[in-house]
């Protein structure tokens, strides 16, 4: 498997600095220019561009032969979930680190949880651009992707549900705040940003760290802030002035 990954990327550590967090990764381009981004704690939006409610029934059947006899032993599950095809609110572009190309795939899965009982959470995930191949011959390449996964009770599921069934849903809007693996340059003032540096799990995008500090920039994983917004717009009549 091959990563498209065009810069390398160090850490830059400045114990001196009163800023919060006192380090950076400079993304260090072939013409040996730089640029240094800091973590990104405010909000991005997302709107849904399509989105689709799966019903998916898995039934496993397994085979036992013993002594001349065959036993089954069946075993059937359900689970439903919503996909939506997401894209960024505003003029912000996303990238992921190492590279300069603008990511196109966004999406977002909302899971039902077991109970009502259990904690709702969102968490990011994303991948470099990769070649994918099968005994040895590329088969085709998997571009650029983020996205989100959005934990809700089963209450929360089936409120969620219904509206996709019934049509009552015009827009969904996700937003998130203070997303691990979310990195912009830095400004005193500044609570929008035109581009968004993005830090997947794994081990593709290598973090120099020539001065051995230890640090462990944060990957893409947990969200702090997350909200998602089922609208219905409707005309509503105009009526005289009192």
């Amino acid at each position: 498997m091959e990563n498209y990954l065009e810069y390398k990327m160090v850490l830059i550590e400045e114990p001196e600095s009163t800023l919060h967090p006192s380090w950076s990764i400079s993304e260090i381009r072939q013409d040996g220019a730089a640029m240094s981004y800091v973590p990104w704690g405010w909000n991005l939006s997302f709107s849904a561009v399509e989105i689709e409610l799966i019903d998916h029934l898995k039934i496993l059947e397994a085979t036992d032969r013993r002594a001349g006899r065959m036993r089954q032993d069946g075993e059937n599950s359900k689970r439903r979930s919503i996909r939506a095809k997401l894209r960024p609110s505003g003029n912000t572009v996303f990238k992921m680190f190492g590279t300069d190309r603008i990511v196109e795939i966004f999406g977002l899965s909302i899971e039902c949880l077991a109970s009502d009982e259990d904690v709702e959470e969102c968490v990011a995930y994303g991948w470099v651009s990769y070649d994918y191949s099968y005994a040895f011959v590329v088969k085709g390449t998997d571009p650029d992707t983020v996205g989100f996964t959005l934990m809700v009770r089963p209450s929360t599921f089936e409120r969620f549900a219904k509206r996709i069934v019934e049509g009552s849903v015009d827009t969904i809007s996700l937003v998130v705040g203070i997303v691990d693996g979310f990195y912009a340059t830095w400004s005193p003032v500044d609570v929008r940003t035109s581009e968004v540096k993005v830090l997947a799990r794994g081990k593709e995008q290598v973090i120099e760290d020539p001065t051995g500090s230890g640090i462990e920039p944060p990957r893409l994983g947990k969200i702090y802030d997350a909200n998602i917004y089922f609208i219905a717009k409707r005309e509503l009549p105009v009526r005289g002035a009192c």
